[in-house]
């Protein structure tokens, strides 16, 4: 893998995880200020993220029910998270039916990337 495309998928994945940062501070903020409660998602359902393009879907993989989410196809050459209790996925699509998973996460423990 040349240099270049290191830093590239480096710099895809600082992103991504510091979104997630964002995201996770967004969502303790907006549960101090709003009494709602969460929407609970089942398996099988799917969630459209308001302003964006993003679709998220409940699904098991591996035994476990997962949140996976990707941009509209076509797939290919665009990148998605896998979210589970345990795990957390950075993958980026071949085509439209296989990904390579570049990056994985043990949530609270350890991570690591593809090389």
């Amino acid at each position: 893998m040349t240099r270049s495309r290191r830093i590239l998928i480096g710099v895809v994945v600082a992103c991504l995880l510091g979104l997630s940062v964002f995201g996770s501070l967004v969502i303790r903020a907006a549960r101090a200020t709003n009494t709602a409660a969460p929407i609970v998602v089942n398996l099988g359902d799917l969630v459209q993220v308001a302003g964006t393009h993003v679709s998220c879907g409940v699904l098991r993989r591996s035994g476990a029910n997962v949140i996976q989410c990707v941009a509209p196809p076509p797939l290919r050459g665009t990148y998605g998270t896998v979210v589970g209790d345990r795990r957390v996925l950075v993958i980026r699509f071949r085509n439209d039916t296989t990904a390579k998973v570049l990056f994985t996460a043990i949530q609270k423990r350890r991570s690591s990337a593809c090389r």
